[in-house]
């Protein structure tokens, strides 16, 4: 296995579920191995509707943000007064710690209240969010399932470079035993890799 490398920053491109910090850069470590190893199969039965709700609820937040982004390209100066405005009156997260504001954004998404609110509220919800609460909104609700399997676009910034191409993946986990398959796909970077842990191997 290769060691592990730091880097600058990640920026998930695209992700069925959200799995990256879009705000602050980090410093991630990797396994990178490649591996001859078959993927792991999953039962039919216990992995085909667990992995329906966190698609659908990650789903949900990256076409809130897909929506935000159109509508600022389209008509900036219509959606910043009203913004402004809502900002400055506040929302229910203000204040709140990240634990706090991830439990009420799950809340807000399993109810529907997210998706009533207008583009200028949402966009307060957004910037009222610390940076950490999404990534502990995703990995509570990944943990709500026994396995599940997603796909995601990532790159990263090495020496202060942007990677040119995006690596996608597709990745397969399993709680317990504690098993790990993930493959990178054509059409990026470092296709044709994988990389497999199982606990029940060692």
């Amino acid at each position: 296995m290769a060691a592990p490398r730091p880097v600058d920053a990640v920026r998930p491109t695209s992700c069925r579920q959200r799995c990256a910090d879009p705000v602050r850069s980090a410093c991630i470590e990797e396994e990178a191995a490649a591996s001859i190893h078959p993927p792991i199969r999953l039962s039919r039965r216990s992995s085909s509707r667990p992995s329906l709700r966190p698609r659908h609820l990650a789903a949900v937040a990256a076409a809130v943000i897909g929506l935000l982004g159109a509508t600022l390209a389209f008509a900036p100066v219509a959606v910043a007064q009203p913004a402004s405005a809502a900002a400055a009156a506040g929302t229910a997260y203000d204040g709140l710690p990240s634990a706090q504001q991830a439990a009420l954004f799950s809340r807000q998404v399993a109810s529907g209240e997210l998706a009533r609110l207008s583009d200028a509220q949402v966009l307060a919800v957004f910037q009222a969010l610390q940076p950490d609460a999404l990534l502990k909104w995703a990995r509570a609700e990944m943990n709500r399932y026994p396995e599940y399997e997603y796909w995601m676009s990532r790159q990263e910034r090495l020496n202060g470079q942007w990677q040119e191409q995006p690596a996608r993946m597709q990745v397969r986990y399993r709680h317990a035993p504690r098993q790990l398959y993930a493959k990178w796909l054509p059409g990026g970077a470092q296709a044709g890799q994988e990389i497999l842990y199982d606990e029940t191997r060692r």
